[in-house]
């Protein structure tokens, strides 16, 4: 597979005769061997996807934050001492930040997914010297393509025939206006260069003939997959957000917890009781006190509060 590069054009700026003899074509298209030994070369005309992990295993990675850990070991407190109100309202804020967040996780790695999903299916190609009917993922640079109203571009290429053709590239541009597409242009540092057509974009006027220069990851929507791929590996790792909550989390864990154990210690050398219930045993009214305060030294609402201001941006 072709490797992502920048995004400046570098083949806008060559003639039709130079981008032929550059990949051993011409106007007749390539030979059949000559493809045969491109797709060893370039590969498939294809976007790279990511491999996705099982949505269950993201639901259970949400479970690393020490914050949502303490909010689980809450949980459990209130359950195990009857408090069944207050461990609802627990398990319920753990259950929708996970879900949340798991959602968030999920909808970002469907994204190059649908950008791979707007690229044409198939497409007219001149191979052989002959128009063929052919899989858009077998082209490789140096093919002829023919392109028409109404058609998908399958991949990156440099016009040499243009009769009125108008372009929507929305998808690359974020411009809704159809491109105008020309034969020479000035502008040689563009990207968007209007002698070529994209992959992932549609001729929505006139017609033409260009040669494929880009397949792949190497074409420019295969720049914005990369990004996109490049984004998600990131996203494995934590936002400096994120990271400040976890901090957040062992400050608070290892404050409630010397807390803890220094009142459990005074309460016990004093000889405290419940003044509900007096008499009750000793240790028992100890540990619920270590509960209860561990339980309200936890800030149930902020892990929600985070994954919800990620989900925003």
């Amino acid at each position: 597979m072709v490797e992502a590069k920048g995004n400046r054009n570098e083949w806008s700026g060559l003639t039709p005769e130079q981008l032929f003899e550059k990949y051993g074509s011409n106007a007749g298209g390539l030979t059949t061997a000559a493809v045969e030994e491109k797709q060893k070369v370039f590969g498939k005309n294809q976007l790279e996807k990511e491999k996705r992990d099982n949505v269950f295993v993201v639901f259970a990675q949400q479970f690393k934050s020490p914050v949502v850990l303490l909010l689980v070991g809450a949980c459990i407190a209130s359950f195990a001492l009857q408090e069944f109100a207050e461990g609802c309202v627990i398990l319920f804020i753990v259950l929708l930040n996970s879900c949340l967040a798991t959602q968030q996780e999920m909808s970002a790695g469907d994204a190059v997914a649908k950008l791979a999903a707007m690229a044409a299916p198939k497409c007219k190609v001149l191979r052989d010297g002959e128009v063929q009917d052919v899989e858009a993922s077998e082209l490789v640079p140096g093919d002829v393509i023919e392109l028409a109203t109404g058609d998908g571009v399958p991949a990156d290429c440099r016009l040499f025939e243009c009769m009125e053709i108008l372009a929507n590239e929305a998808l690359l541009t974020g411009e809704s206006e159809e491109v105008r597409k020309v034969l020479v242009v000035d502008d040689l540092d563009e990207p968007f260069a209007k002698n070529m057509c994209f992959m992932s974009t549609s001729v929505t006027n006139g017609r033409g003939k260009a040669i494929i220069t880009a397949i792949g990851m190497g074409t420019q929507v295969g720049q914005i997959a990369f990004q996109l791929n490049t984004a998600k590996k990131e996203g494995n790792k934590l936002t400096p957000l994120q990271m400040a909550l976890n901090r957040l989390g062992g400050i608070i864990g290892s404050i409630a917890v010397f807390v803890l154990i220094v009142i459990v210690v005074v309460a016990y050398l004093k000889g405290y009781e419940d003044p509900d219930e007096p008499g009750e045993n000793q240790i028992l009214v100890l540990v619920k006190v270590a509960v209860g305060f561990a339980v309200s030294a936890v800030p149930e609402g902020l892990p929600m509060v985070v994954t919800i201001c990620l989900a925003l941006g």
